[in-house]
Protein backbone atom coordinates (compact mmCIF):
# COMPACT_ATOMS: atom_id res chain seq x y z
CA UNK A 1 0.00 0.00 0.00
CA UNK A 2 1.33 3.12 -1.28
CA UNK A 3 1.76 6.57 1.16
CA UNK A 4 -1.14 8.23 -0.11
CA UNK A 5 -3.40 5.02 0.15
CA UNK A 6 -1.89 4.61 3.96
CA UNK A 7 -3.04 8.39 4.31
CA UNK A 8 -6.74 7.63 3.24
CA UNK A 9 -6.89 4.40 5.16
CA UNK A 10 -5.35 6.63 8.41
CA UNK A 11 -8.41 8.82 7.44
CA UNK A 12 -11.38 6.45 7.20
CA UNK A 13 -10.67 4.88 10.86
CA UNK A 14 -10.76 8.14 12.34
CA UNK A 15 -14.01 8.62 11.07
CA UNK A 16 -15.05 5.20 12.09
CA UNK A 17 -13.10 5.61 15.35
CA UNK A 18 -15.47 9.07 16.21
CA UNK A 19 -18.79 7.05 14.60
CA UNK A 20 -18.00 4.17 17.22
CA UNK A 21 -17.32 6.16 20.52
CA UNK A 22 -20.39 4.56 22.21
CA UNK A 23 -19.16 0.92 21.56
CA UNK A 24 -15.83 0.72 23.75
CA UNK A 25 -14.57 -2.70 22.05
CA UNK A 26 -15.37 -1.85 18.81
CA UNK A 27 -13.47 1.75 19.77
CA UNK A 28 -10.73 -0.52 21.46
CA UNK A 29 -10.51 -2.41 18.38
CA UNK A 30 -9.99 0.52 15.93
CA UNK A 31 -7.66 2.35 17.90
CA UNK A 32 -4.91 -0.55 18.33
CA UNK A 33 -5.40 -1.28 14.57
CA UNK A 34 -5.04 2.49 13.48
CA UNK A 35 -1.49 2.35 15.91
CA UNK A 36 -0.34 -0.59 13.74
CA UNK A 37 -1.43 1.49 10.76
CA UNK A 38 0.84 4.41 11.95
CA UNK A 39 3.45 2.83 12.62
CA UNK A 40 3.68 1.02 9.05
CA UNK A 41 3.64 4.81 7.69
CA UNK A 42 7.40 6.85 6.65
CA UNK A 43 7.97 8.99 8.93
CA UNK A 44 7.32 12.03 7.24
CA UNK A 45 4.08 10.65 6.41
CA UNK A 46 3.66 10.02 10.51
CA UNK A 47 4.41 13.76 11.13
CA UNK A 48 0.54 14.60 9.58
CA UNK A 49 -0.88 12.60 12.25
CA UNK A 50 1.71 13.63 15.20
CA UNK A 51 -0.61 15.27 17.52
CA UNK A 52 -3.03 11.78 16.95
CA UNK A 53 0.42 9.81 17.62
CA UNK A 54 1.05 11.51 20.66
CA UNK A 55 -2.50 10.93 22.07
CA UNK A 56 -2.62 7.10 21.21
CA UNK A 57 -1.86 6.04 24.63
CA UNK A 58 -3.45 8.65 26.74
CA UNK A 59 -7.23 8.30 28.16
CA UNK A 60 -10.37 7.65 26.04
CA UNK A 61 -11.73 11.36 26.05
CA UNK A 62 -8.40 12.96 25.25
CA UNK A 63 -7.63 10.23 22.52
CA UNK A 64 -10.96 10.67 20.96
CA UNK A 65 -10.60 14.64 20.95
CA UNK A 66 -7.21 14.32 19.55
CA UNK A 67 -9.37 12.64 16.82
CA UNK A 68 -11.96 14.87 16.43
CA UNK A 69 -9.55 17.75 15.74
CA UNK A 70 -7.57 16.12 13.36
CA UNK A 71 -10.36 15.50 11.35
CA UNK A 72 -11.90 18.99 11.65
CA UNK A 73 -8.17 19.73 10.01
CA UNK A 74 -7.79 17.63 7.40
CA UNK A 75 -11.15 18.10 6.06
CA UNK A 76 -13.97 20.47 5.54
CA UNK A 77 -16.75 18.53 7.79
CA UNK A 78 -20.23 18.91 7.60
CA UNK A 79 -22.90 18.42 9.91
CA UNK A 80 -23.69 14.96 8.82
CA UNK A 81 -19.72 13.84 9.17
CA UNK A 82 -19.70 14.27 12.75
CA UNK A 83 -21.76 11.52 14.71
CA UNK A 84 -23.45 12.84 17.78
CA UNK A 85 -22.50 10.70 21.08
CA UNK A 86 -24.76 11.70 23.28
CA UNK A 87 -28.33 12.79 24.62
CA UNK A 88 -30.49 11.41 21.68
CA UNK A 89 -33.63 9.47 23.13
CA UNK A 90 -36.74 10.37 24.75
CA UNK A 91 -36.88 13.09 27.38
CA UNK A 92 -39.69 15.35 29.54
CA UNK A 93 -41.81 17.55 27.29
CA UNK A 94 -44.05 20.12 28.12
CA UNK A 95 -47.32 18.26 27.62
CA UNK A 96 -48.87 21.94 26.24
CA UNK A 97 -46.48 22.83 24.13
CA UNK A 98 -45.73 19.12 22.48
CA UNK A 99 -49.68 19.11 22.03
CA UNK A 100 -49.30 22.41 19.96
CA UNK A 101 -46.55 20.99 17.97
CA UNK A 102 -48.57 18.06 16.93
CA UNK A 103 -50.74 20.05 15.50
CA UNK A 104 -48.48 22.07 13.04
CA UNK A 105 -47.71 20.23 9.54
CA UNK A 106 -45.10 21.79 7.12
CA UNK A 107 -45.60 21.48 3.23
CA UNK A 108 -42.51 21.19 1.36
CA UNK A 109 -43.61 22.65 -2.13
CA UNK A 110 -40.69 21.55 -4.79
CA UNK A 111 -37.58 21.81 -2.51
CA UNK A 112 -34.74 20.90 -4.65
CA UNK A 113 -32.10 20.44 -1.91
CA UNK A 114 -32.39 16.84 -0.48
CA UNK A 115 -29.53 18.31 2.39
CA UNK A 116 -32.46 21.23 3.04
CA UNK A 117 -35.39 18.49 3.27
CA UNK A 118 -33.31 16.65 5.40
CA UNK A 119 -32.17 19.23 7.76
CA UNK A 120 -35.89 20.01 8.04
CA UNK A 121 -36.76 16.34 9.64
CA UNK A 122 -34.29 16.74 11.66
CA UNK A 123 -36.13 20.38 13.33
CA UNK A 124 -39.64 18.97 12.82
CA UNK A 125 -38.72 15.72 14.83
CA UNK A 126 -36.38 18.23 18.21
CA UNK A 127 -40.06 19.91 18.04
CA UNK A 128 -42.38 16.84 17.72
CA UNK A 129 -44.39 18.24 15.01
CA UNK A 130 -47.03 16.03 13.21
CA UNK A 131 -46.56 15.48 9.71
CA UNK A 132 -43.96 16.59 6.75
CA UNK A 133 -45.64 17.09 3.35
CA UNK A 134 -43.32 16.40 0.64
CA UNK A 135 -44.51 17.61 -2.43
CA UNK A 136 -43.39 17.46 -6.18
CA UNK A 137 -40.03 17.09 -6.47
CA UNK A 138 -38.49 17.53 -3.24
CA UNK A 139 -36.60 14.37 -2.03
CA UNK A 140 -38.09 11.61 -0.15
CA UNK A 141 -36.96 8.98 2.55
CA UNK A 142 -34.44 6.88 1.79
CA UNK A 143 -32.96 9.14 -0.36
CA UNK A 144 -29.02 9.18 0.95
CA UNK A 145 -28.64 12.56 0.97
CA UNK A 146 -32.08 13.35 2.79
CA UNK A 147 -30.81 10.80 5.14
CA UNK A 148 -27.05 12.36 5.70
CA UNK A 149 -28.90 15.47 7.28
CA UNK A 150 -31.68 13.72 8.85
CA UNK A 151 -29.35 12.03 10.99
CA UNK A 152 -31.67 9.07 12.01
CA UNK A 153 -35.19 11.06 12.16
CA UNK A 154 -36.65 10.33 8.64
CA UNK A 155 -38.04 7.43 10.13
CA UNK A 156 -39.53 9.38 13.53
CA UNK A 157 -41.66 12.03 11.13
CA UNK A 158 -44.57 11.07 9.68
CA UNK A 159 -44.55 12.33 6.38
CA UNK A 160 -46.78 12.45 2.72
CA UNK A 161 -45.88 12.58 -0.43
CA UNK A 162 -48.35 14.91 -2.78
CA UNK A 163 -47.84 15.64 -6.49
CA UNK A 164 -48.28 18.86 -5.80
CA UNK A 165 -48.44 21.57 -2.86
CA UNK A 166 -52.45 22.84 -3.99
CA UNK A 167 -53.37 19.42 -3.40
CA UNK A 168 -51.24 19.21 0.01
CA UNK A 169 -53.68 22.50 1.25
CA UNK A 170 -56.44 20.76 0.31
CA UNK A 171 -55.86 17.58 1.94
CA UNK A 172 -55.49 19.79 5.02
CA UNK A 173 -57.65 22.51 4.34
CA UNK A 174 -60.40 19.49 4.63
CA UNK A 175 -58.95 18.78 7.69
CA UNK A 176 -59.28 22.03 9.51
CA UNK A 177 -55.69 23.22 9.40
CA UNK A 178 -55.25 26.92 8.36
CA UNK A 179 -52.79 27.41 5.62
CA UNK A 180 -49.41 29.74 6.05
CA UNK A 181 -46.71 30.17 4.04
CA UNK A 182 -43.48 31.78 5.10
CA UNK A 183 -42.49 33.89 2.32
CA UNK A 184 -40.46 37.19 1.58
CA UNK A 185 -43.74 38.09 -0.37
CA UNK A 186 -45.79 42.03 -0.29
CA UNK A 187 -47.30 42.47 2.78
CA UNK A 188 -46.22 39.45 4.76
CA UNK A 189 -45.78 39.73 8.89
CA UNK A 190 -43.36 39.07 10.78
CA UNK A 191 -44.05 35.78 12.29
CA UNK A 192 -42.88 37.41 15.54
CA UNK A 193 -45.70 39.82 15.63
CA UNK A 194 -48.86 37.79 16.81
CA UNK A 195 -49.25 34.52 17.75
CA UNK A 196 -50.77 31.93 15.59
CA UNK A 197 -53.50 30.00 16.15
CA UNK A 198 -53.20 25.63 15.72
CA UNK A 199 -54.30 23.26 13.45
CA UNK A 200 -51.65 25.45 11.22
CA UNK A 201 -50.09 23.74 7.73
CA UNK A 202 -46.73 26.11 7.12
CA UNK A 203 -45.40 26.35 3.26
CA UNK A 204 -41.53 26.51 2.47
CA UNK A 205 -41.31 27.10 -1.30
CA UNK A 206 -38.38 26.22 -3.87
CA UNK A 207 -35.13 27.63 -2.54
CA UNK A 208 -34.89 29.73 -5.56
CA UNK A 209 -38.14 30.73 -6.87
CA UNK A 210 -39.79 30.74 -3.69
CA UNK A 211 -43.71 29.95 -3.66
CA UNK A 212 -45.82 30.16 -7.14
CA UNK A 213 -48.47 32.90 -7.14
CA UNK A 214 -51.45 30.51 -6.93
CA UNK A 215 -50.49 28.89 -3.80
CA UNK A 216 -49.84 32.05 -2.06
CA UNK A 217 -53.78 32.75 -3.13
CA UNK A 218 -54.53 29.67 -1.59
CA UNK A 219 -52.93 30.53 1.50
CA UNK A 220 -54.94 32.23 5.14
CA UNK A 221 -51.96 34.14 5.98
CA UNK A 222 -48.28 34.67 4.46
CA UNK A 223 -45.16 35.56 7.00
CA UNK A 224 -41.47 36.12 6.70
CA UNK A 225 -38.62 36.70 8.90
CA UNK A 226 -37.50 39.72 9.48
CA UNK A 227 -33.79 40.82 7.98
CA UNK A 228 -31.69 43.69 9.16
CA UNK A 229 -28.98 43.44 6.51
CA UNK A 230 -28.44 43.17 2.79
CA UNK A 231 -29.47 39.77 1.84
CA UNK A 232 -33.14 39.57 1.81
CA UNK A 233 -33.79 35.82 3.05
CA UNK A 234 -32.35 32.96 5.34
CA UNK A 235 -31.54 29.20 3.88
CA UNK A 236 -34.91 27.37 3.76
CA UNK A 237 -33.90 24.89 6.59
CA UNK A 238 -33.05 27.81 8.87
CA UNK A 239 -35.64 30.19 7.90
CA UNK A 240 -37.54 26.90 9.47
CA UNK A 241 -36.09 26.02 11.87
CA UNK A 242 -36.35 29.85 13.68
CA UNK A 243 -40.12 29.90 12.09
CA UNK A 244 -41.05 26.49 13.62
CA UNK A 245 -39.68 27.37 17.06
CA UNK A 246 -41.90 30.11 17.28
CA UNK A 247 -44.82 28.62 16.27
CA UNK A 248 -44.13 26.47 19.03
CA UNK A 249 -42.67 28.48 21.99
CA UNK A 250 -43.44 32.14 21.10
CA UNK A 251 -47.46 32.00 20.85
Amino acid sequence: MGPDKQIKAVEKLLEALERSAADLPRFTALREELRSLLTWLEESERSIFSTLWNNLDTEDELFLRAVMRLRSERKDLRDYDMAVLTGDGLRFADPASLSRAGKIVVILDGLRSAFNVGSIFRTAECLGLGELALCGITAVPPHPKLLQTAMGTEDKVPWKHFADSLEAISHYRQQGYQIVALETAAGAQSVFAQPLEVPLALILGNESLGLKRQVLEQTDRVVMLPVQGWKNSLNVGVAFAICAYQLVFGH
